[in-house]
């Protein structure tokens, strides 16, 4: 800090910290800042020159992810509203039932707005809300099979307790993740390679369920969680040598499902001449789905690593000019002191 905050009175404090935020390129900080100083206090002599920078920065902020991120709320909203009548055992009569979800579709189109008001929503952020909502919802299910909620609370009131649960990881995994991701720089690439891994070591392990033709529920679901769980982590951890991009990420699944179908498919020719099994049958769409994820990294191998493309955009970042002056700030009732101005030129 340039200034004692404690010697500035409040309006002056955030609008320093605004402009520092700024100059760090730290734009949600910087909306912040401004903002509050802007609600505030709107008497401030400061509160032209925030309204001024929230208005440049509102222009350029980055909601990339703003369509995924209300569809995802919109789904989360009027799915837990729709269940609502069953959990509370209310009236199951269509009006019911029409209601609820009117409230479910209201609440989740003003949320999302509420939401995205004030920060933006960037797809990195959406691709992490999204992720955290699958892998919490997984993981629940797994716990679910490991756990027997009938004997442990009653067969009377199994379902209600794990409907119930499944409606607080959905909302809680989507706020939760919200609420903590907002104000952080989320790589996208990370966000959806961590998601498609661990979509990826579900359908693979349910494909070895199939193949082994295993009937234990308690066995394959802990196993099932720590396989899956597993291989989320070392997707965390290993993208960070690999930066492998969204699209590079994507393709690969899209090579995987190509597989996949041509594996299923092709038991359905090769079944009129063979007797195949299940395990024959997903042994062949196993096979597929790999071979064709790994002749779709092999393709898709050229596309650059999300860090030079990061790079890239810094240094055309870099090429913007930055002034930054010391000015006075009037004292009028406060103590005296600086004001650190930024230019930006474009």
């Amino acid at each position: 800090m340039l200034v004692a905050q404690e010697s500035l009175q409040p309006d002056v404090s955030l609008y320093i910290e605004g402009l520092e935020s700024l100059a760090e390129q730290q734009t949600a900080p910087a909306e912040s800042s401004f903002m509050q100083l802007v609600d505030r206090y709107p008497r401030s002599p400061f509160a032209p020159k925030a309204s001024a920078y929230l208005e440049d920065l509102h222009s350029r902020v980055d909601n990339s992810g703003i369509v995924p991120f209300y569809l995802g709320n919109l789904a989360t909203a009027t799915y837990t509203a729709a269940m609502l009548p069953i959990l509370f055992e209310l009236d199951q009569s269509t009006v019911t039932y029409g209601l609820s979800g009117l409230g479910g579709v209201a609440l989740g189109l003003a949320g999302s707005a509420a939401m995205a008001s004030d920060y933006p929503v960037t797809s990195g952020l959406s691709w992490a809300i999204t992720t955290s909502q699958l892998v919490s919802l997984g993981n629940y299910l797994y716990l679910n099979g490991i756990i027997d909620l009938g004997q442990l609370v009653g067969q009377d009131a199994e379902m209600k307790v794990f409907l119930g649960g499944q409606l607080l990881t959905l909302n809680g995994s989507l706020l939760g993740s919200y609420f903590s991701l907002r104000d952080q720089d989320v790589s996208e690439g990370k966000a959806s390679f961590a998601l498609h891994s661990y979509a990826w070591a579900n359908a693979y392990y349910w494909m070895a369920v199939a193949i082994a033709q295993s009937s234990d529920l308690k066995r394959t679901s802990t196993i099932g969680l720590a396989v899956t769980d597993g291989a989320l982590a070392g997707s965390l951890s290993l993208w960070d040598s690999l930066r492998w991009t969204p699209m590079r990420t994507g393709l690969v699944t899209v090579g995987g499902l190509g597989g996949a179908l041509l594996g299923w498919f092709g038991t359905m020719v090769v079944g009129e001449t063979l007797d195949l099994g299940v395990s024959e049958v997903f042994t062949a769409v196993m096979s597929s789905a790999v071979a064709g994820q790994a002749a779709a990294v092999y393709l898709t191998s050229r596309i650059p690593p999300e860090a030079e493309q990061l790079q890239a955009s810094d240094e055309a970042a870099a090429d913007v000019p930055i002034s930054l002056a010391l000015l006075p700030v009037p004292s009028g009732d406060s103590l005296p002191g600086m004001q650190l101005r930024v230019g930006l030129s474009f």
